[in-house]
């Protein structure tokens, strides 16, 4: 997705004028834009597969109030718009031992909040919303 293609969907769904717009996809999954306007400063994903968005919404769903998580503004089954977390990725700083060790150890509480979080299965979630072991229970095939 260009730049025009993403001004043009974030303007028809969020009926706002963009100021600039980043390009931030770094991964295979999906592609990133972030969007900056008077209003303020959004995320616009398009993912490569469309489960990615359903667990994406799941995700911030269900760690809302445990773990910051950005706000879904608009989603439909191409793509996702949410408010943009101010911040930096790790690759982009420089820092001290000392400083990395603090992050990651903060990190690491926060992985253990998500952990806490209880879910209807487990492994990767799918559209009902439950894991793997309830795919493996509905199809014999994995029994």
């Amino acid at each position: 997705m260009n730049k025009k293609e993403a001004i043009k969907i974030f303007e028809k769904y969020m009926k706002q004028n963009v100021l600039k717009i980043e390009d931030k996809s770094k991964g295979f999954d999906q592609i990133v834009k972030i969007i900056t306007t008077r209003e303020g400063k959004y995320a616009l994903k398009v993912p490569r597969e469309r489960i990615l968005l359903f667990r994406e919404e799941f995700a911030c769903k269900k760690l809302k109030g445990k773990v910051p998580v950005p706000e879904i503004v608009f989603k439909n089954r191409n793509f996702l718009i949410e408010k943009y977390i101010e911040g930096k990725d790790l690759d982009e700083v420089k820092l001290t031992r000392k400083q990395e060790e603090k992050i990651y150890f903060e990190a690491g509480k926060m992985l253990r909040k998500i952990h806490k979080v209880k879910t209807k299965g487990l492994g990767f979630i799918g559209f009902d919303e439950k894991g793997v072991d309830n795919f493996i229970k509905k199809n014999p095939l994995w029994k």
